[in-house]
C-alpha cells in the first residue's frame, strides 16, 4: 500500500521513534505533540468512515517486530481500512484517488466551533459571543441536545452509551481521549476569556 520503493508505515514509526523507554527527549517533546498533531489532523480531515464495499489492507510488519511479532515468524500485519472516496477519482495516475473530507480543509477553528450553524447554535449562549459551559463555567456543557457526536463503545462495556454522557464540542471525535478532550476544554476556556 505504500508503494513499491517507499517503506511501511510501521517501519517508519520505529525508526522515527525509537529510543529507550522512559527517557525524556532530547528536543524537549512529550506525547502532547502527538496529541497536538492529532487536534491539527481533526482540524482539517475527517475521512474515518469506510467506504462500502470495506476495503482491508494489510499495514506490512517487519519479522522480529518487538511489539507486533515477538515470535519472530515473519507473517504478522496491522489490518487497516481504507476511507471512502469519489468514485469518480482514482480511475488513471493522472485522475489519484481523492478521499471524502467531512470537515473543512482549512485550519479555521472548526475543532472549537464546528462546521455546522445548527451545532454551533447547540453551543453558544447568545451572550458576549460566549460558548456554553456548566455551571462551574470551566467545563462545556454535556451533550443534552444529542447532537451527533462520535460515540463509540467503551471497551470495558461493549455497547455504546448515552450521548448525553459526553461534552459538547465543534467536532464529533472531541471526547475520542482525554488528551485530545482536554484541547477542545482549553481552547473552549480561551474563546470565553
Amino acid at each position: 500500500m505504500a508503494g513499491m520503493s517507499r517503506p511501511s508505515s510501521r517501519r517508519l514509526s520505529r525508526l522515527f521513534m525509537r529510543g529507550k523507554d522512559g527517557l525524556g527527549s532530547k528536543n524537549n517533546r512529550t506525547a502532547l505533540l502527538a496529541f497536538f498533531g492529532q487536534v491539527v489532523a481533526n482540524e482539517i480531515v475527517m475521512a474515518s468512515e469506510s467506504g462500502c464495499p470495506i476495503e482491508m489492507h494489510k499495514i506490512e510488519i517487519e519479522k522480529c517486530d518487538e511489539m507486533f511479532d515477538r515470535d519472530c515468524r515473519g507473517d504478522k500485519y496491522i489490518p487497516f481500512h481504507r476511507a471512502a472516496y469519489d468514485r469518480d477519482t482514482g480511475q488513471s495516475p493522472n485522475a489519484p484517488r481523492e478521499q471524502i473530507n467531512q470537515m473543512t480543509a482549512w485550519i479555521d477553528g472548526s475543532f472549537v466551533y464546528s462546521t455546522s450553524e445548527a451545532w454551533l447554535s447547540a453551543m453558544r449562549t447568545f451572550k458576549n459571543g460566549t460558548l456554553k459551559t456548566d455551571k462551574t463555567g470551566r467545563m462545556p456543557v454535556k451533550n443534552t441536545m444529542r447532537v451527533p457526536l462520535f460515540n463509540n463503545p467503551v471497551p470495558h462495556v461493549m455497547k455504546t452509551l448515552s450521548p448525553e454522557r459526553l461534552f459538547l464540542l465543534g467536532d464529533p471525535r472531541t471526547n475520542q481521549n482525554p488528551a485530545v478532550l482536554s484541547f477542545g476544554i482549553l481552547f473552549l476556556r480561551w474563546h470565553n476569556t
